[in-house]
């Protein structure tokens, strides 16, 4: 794994609060370790620990596309189980 280069602009250290928030409702109802989230999306523990923290040193923005990109593809997977669920239902 290739260290990411450290930030260079202002715009690169901005951290979305909606990703924050996000990340942290994932942690707490998943019951999953960042640790989980860390391998999945390819980044260290320490990245994923410092980017809640807010001191995360590298490019804030690329860490938080990666860090969207899994936890939508953990929403699609639990809209999907509750869509199956519902058919389920409506078929009794």
């Amino acid at each position: 794994m290739l260290p990411e280069r450290i930030f260079t602009t202002e715009l690169e250290r901005r951290y979305n609060e909606r990703v924050l928030r996000r990340l942290t409702r994932w942690k707490e109802k998943s019951g999953n370790s960042l640790r989980k989230l860390a391998a999945a999306i390819g980044v260290s523990y320490t990245s994923v620990g410092d980017y809640l923290n807010q001191k995360y040193k590298a490019n804030v923005r690329v860490l938080e596309d990666k860090i969207t990109i899994f936890l939508d593809s953990k929403t699609i997977s639990s809209d999907r189980k509750t869509q199956s669920f519902v058919g389920l239902v409506q078929a009794s």
